[in-house]
């Protein structure tokens, strides 16, 4: 499967999202939030990894969000999605 993040074509391995150019590190999307990754992707938001190894998610126009690539609890995917929600993201 194909993914575009960024504008930079992706193939998805397992839990990572691997950039087309080898030079790049790949971008680490939790399960739960691959599926919203592709909706955020249609709707113009950029997906980055920080270098703190955060995930940050930058809509057209607005603010970032910011989310952990690796969550920690039962949560943290619920917690990212309002934050996506209230930055203007369709969550559903």
């Amino acid at each position: 499967m194909v993914i575009a993040l960024g504008g930079v074509h992706q193939v998805e391995v397992g839990t990572l999202l691997l950039p087309a150019d080898p030079q790049e590190e790949p971008v680490k999307i939790p399960r739960d939030l691959r599926q919203l990754a592709r909706r955020a992707e249609a709707a113009g938001w950029t997906i980055t990894l920080t270098s703190n190894n955060h995930l940050a998610w930058k809509p057209p126009s607005g603010r970032t969000v910011f989310c952990p690539s690796t969550p920690s609890d039962h949560r943290s995917v619920q917690n990212v999605i309002g934050k996506l929600r209230r930055a203007g993201l369709n969550t559903r």
